[in-house]
């Protein structure tokens, strides 16, 4: 019977494969934020049931077909947009809002090892003016202990209390 491994397990395989090879790893970008994002969203739910509706994503990435997009720019779909919104106010800020990026970890051709990080496009950066100057706190994520970190000291400044595991 053949071990399963989960995306993350996958993902992280991949990787050590590609630094064995001395080679960039070929998943793409949109692969790997796609899945540290889904890991995140799993652990948020996991430590806060109370609020998991609060925290969700925005389909704003991915293809799409011609007519679906325009019915999407239509329904109100904005480019720049974050990853992911929490709805819960804080002290200091209306809501949290959240955009995933990663950093690519790997050996070149030439047994270098390399860390290259993924940025903001410029729409997601003029999005991102906009939300703060409405009081919203935007953050950029490139690990699950960044995430965990800021939702953490986010959410204790809020009238809300975490709930402790039995």
């Amino acid at each position: 019977m053949a071990n399963k491994m989960t995306p993350y397990e996958q993902m992280m395989a991949a990787l050590e494969r590609a630094k064995k090879k001395d080679s960039a790893p070929r998943m793409d970008n949109g692969d790997l934020e796609h899945e540290l994002q889904c890991i995140c969203v799993k652990d948020f739910r996991s430590d806060y049931p109370a609020l998991e509706k609060l925290l969700f994503a925005v389909p704003n990435g991915g293809f799409r077909n011609k007519a679906t997009a325009g019915k999407m720019k239509a329904e109100g779909v904005t480019s720049g947009v974050s990853d992911l919104i929490l709805l819960v106010p804080n002290k200091l800020f209306h809501g949290l809002c959240i955009e995933m990026k990663i950093i690519h970890e790997f050996t070149d051709g030439n047994g270098k090892f390399q860390r290259k990080k993924t940025y903001q496009e410029p729409e997601q950066r003029e999005w991102q003016s906009l939300v703060e100057n409405q009081g919203y706190m935007y953050v950029v994520c490139r690990t699950e202990d960044e995430f965990k970190h800021i939702v953490d000291n986010y959410l204790s400044t809020t009238i809300y209390s975490k709930p402790t595991k039995i």
